[in-house]
Parts: structure tokens; sequence; C-alpha cells
């Protein structure tokens, strides 16, 4: 395999990374489209380039440009919206963005560029063609959850003045523990299954021995990712047997997702209890 490949995945997860730790901090809706714009384009980008290699001809070279075309166009509209927007309001009442749409859209572009760079790297590969079970093939392949673990590893350094040791080592177990299925399953088989119960226990004594520290955010995390964790040995022993990825490929994405939901809303519940109740009492007593 090319060492000069794995050089796309890191960098295109460390691109993705800083757009998602821009992604935390955005509330202008100015910020928030030009993100979206970083975001719509790269998945413009790597469609336009999985088209072209999935049958290279002159004519796959113009619907890639087509496409790379409408997506500029379709970035750039929202973003001279929110310039028109702000140019007209008072500085006072600047435009806001909501968070909470903006933060689903964030997710969805940010898993439809890992599957875009893995798709790509597949198809560079060998992978002639795309269908529903190349689809799971991908979602399972090492280049997507290399991809999702550099990705995990790059925002939670990135992060890491703002979030608590307990959360940052089990996001960096959660990254670990995605990086460690393709690689294991294609050398060991059925032993593969022993790290991945050992990444499991160690999370698992981790979570507990934190768990009255922290408050009920840290906790809801803490026990989906337990949770992602069974799944993906599951779904390991799954594939094994029976050679059907599907439950592995929506453990693997399952996972990713509550990364990501923590990663954008991590703000909202990263004090500890003591420092929470001490924060609530203060505004009692001043009201």
């Amino acid at each position: 395999m090319n060492v000069a490949l794995w050089l796309f995945p890191i960098g295109t997860s460390y691109v993705l990374s800083r757009v998602i730790r821009q992604c935390v901090d955005a509330q202008k809706a100015i910020k928030a489209s030009f993100l979206f714009f970083t975001l719509i384009l790269l998945c413009a980008l790597y469609l336009g380039a999985s088209i072209y290699l999935m049958k290279p001809s002159f004519d796959s070279l113009v619907i890639a440009i087509w496409i790379n075309l409408g997506a500029l166009t379709l970035g750039l509209l929202p973003l001279f919206r929110a310039f028109i927007k702000s140019y007209l309001v008072e500085k006072s009442e600047s435009v806001w963005v909501n968070k909470n749409l903006f933060n689903v859209g964030v997710i969805f572009l940010v898993f439809f560029n890992n599957f875009l760079v893995s798709l790509v790297l597949e198809l560079t590969t060998g992978l002639k063609s795309f269908t529903l079970s190349t689809f799971i093939q991908i979602i399972t392949s090492m280049w997507f959850t290399v991809t999702m673990f550099f990705q995990i590893s790059f925002t939670t350094v990135l992060l890491r003045e703002e979030l608590r040791k307990p959360v940052l080592y089990t996001a960096l177990l959660q990254a670990l523990s995605i990086a460690l299925l393709p690689p294991l399953f294609k050398f060991l088989g059925e032993a593969s299954i022993l790290p991945e119960f050992t990444t499991i226990v160690a999370s698992v004594l981790h979570i507990f021995r934190n768990k009255s520290e922290t408050n009920e955010g840290i906790q809801f995390y803490f026990n989906t990712i337990l949770l992602i964790f069974i799944l993906v040995v599951t779904g390991s022993v799954f594939w094994e047997f029976t050679a059907n990825a599907t439950l592995l490929a929506f453990s693997v994405v399952l996972s990713g997702t509550i990364f990501l939901w923590l990663a954008l809303y991590h703000r909202e519940f990263v004090y500890f209890k003591r420092r929470f109740d001490f924060l609530t009492l203060r505004r009692f007593e001043r009201s």
C-alpha cells in the first residue's frame, strides 16, 4: 500500500478538526455560513474526484466541474445573505445563528466528507463502482476508521484546554477503539476481540472511577460511549461469523456522531458537579 496515500486522510482529518473547532465558537451567521461553505466545498471536491475515478473520461470530468461550480454557488449564497443582513441591521442586533440546526448540518457534512474521502481512496486502490454493499464496506474500511481516528484525536487535542480529563481520556479511548477494528480483524480474526474487550474494560473502569465527580451531561456521554463500545464488539463478532458488517457500520457511525455531539455541545456540561453547584448557588444569592 502506498504510504503517501495516508497523508490524504490525515490531512483531511486535520482540516476537518480545525473546522469543527471553529464551529464550537460559531455564534454569528457570517462565521457559520463561512464554515458551511468550507465543508460544502470539501464535499464537492471529493464527490467530483470520486465520480471521475469511477469512470475516467472527459464527460465525468465535466460532471465533476459542474458539481464543484454548483457547490460553490450553493455555499456562497448563504454567505452573501449573512453579509447583507449584518450590514443592514445595527451592530447591537447582529444576526445570530440557529445553533442546533447549524450543529446538525455540521455533523452531516463532516460524516459526508469522511465517507467521500474513504470512497476516493477505495477507488484509488481498486474499487470499481459504488453500490449499497460497497457503502457498508467503505464505512467499515480502514480508510474510514483511520480518518475518524485522526479526526477525533485532532479535535480532542484542539479542545484539550476546555475538556475535563475524564472526557478527554474517554474520547481518546473511543478513537483508539475505532482505529483498531479493520487492521485487527484483517490480521487476527477472532483474536481481535481481546484488545477490543480490553479497551471496553479500561473505559468502564475509567467511567465509574470518575462518575461521582461529573454532572449529568458528562455521565450521559460516558454511558452512551459504553453502549457504543458494546455495539462495536457485538458488531465485530457478528461480522466475523456471518460476514455481515451492517451492525458494525452502524456502531462506527454512532460512535463518530456522539463524539461530534460532545465536541459541539461540550460547553453546556463541562463543569464538574461541585463547580456547577457553586455557580448555581451564586446565581441564586444574586437573585
